[in-house]
């Protein structure tokens, strides 16, 4: 509508005190939907019956001399090789200037809260499983209360940073969607308190262009 008026869209972004296009948000609604749609197919893959005999019949074929196959393959590979030498144009943001606007979908939370679960909580356990899992259910039923909405955005930040680079930038505006419940979800000063830090040095670990994540633990 803005474009077709000639207007600008902007809207005031309170935790960083200035105005922001609205051109930047919608791209971060089509990451989201690219990410959700990168799921999908992933789950499709994971449950796709593999076909066994294929594979082996596949696996006994030995080629003994050089054919036409195996110089496409090789062209195939050459290929690739020079394709892989060249300056890439896809260059993604590493760090986000606007707050994620809302949580993504339902169905992509899980996965993303499954892969946290696999890639992070795995080698730093952080959160009570069960129980976050109710965090999860809560906030999407609506809860307004700091620590859960803190603690499910940065969970969603870290597993989007642990995905691929190219989300880099969808992760961080989590980071910055979680900053505003920051204060009221450590005033309790109680578990929950070391685990917001805990999340927080996490992303650091991950992302140097944010906190230190040794002030971060010093101050847990």
């Amino acid at each position: 509508p803005c474009e077709r008026n000639s207007t600008v869209c902007e809207y005031f972004d309170s935790a960083k005190g200035k105005r922001v296009s609205r051109n930047y948000v919608v791209h971060l609604q089509q990451k989201i939907k690219a990410l959700e749609l990168q799921h999908d197919q992933m789950e499709r893959n994971r449950t796709a019956t593999p076909d066994l005999e294929g594979m082996v019949r596949s696996g006994g074929l030995v080629t003994l001399k050089e054919n036409a196959e195996t110089r496409k393959a090789r062209r195939i590979r050459d290929h690739s090789t020079l394709e892989s030498a060249k300056p890439t144009s896809k260059v993604y943001p590493l760090v986000s200037s606007v707050a994620a606007p809302e949580l993504p979908s339902r169905h992509l939370t899980e996965n993303l809260v499954d892969s946290f679960n696999r890639k992070a909580q795995f080698m730093l356990p952080t959160l009570h499983e069960p129980s976050f899992n109710r965090t999860v259910d809560n906030v999407y039923n609506g809860s307004t209360d700091a620590y859960e909405n803190f603690v499910l955005r940065m969970v969603l930040s870290v597993s989007m940073q642990k995905l691929d680079t190219q989300y880099a930038g969808l992760a961080d505006s989590y980071y910055l969607a979680a900053m505003p419940y920051l204060q009221k979800a450590i005033q309790r000063k109680n578990v929950g308190t070391l685990q917001c830090l805990a999340l927080i040095a996490q992303y650091s670990m991950i992302t140097p262009t944010r906190a230190a994540s040794y002030w971060v633990v010093g101050l847990a």
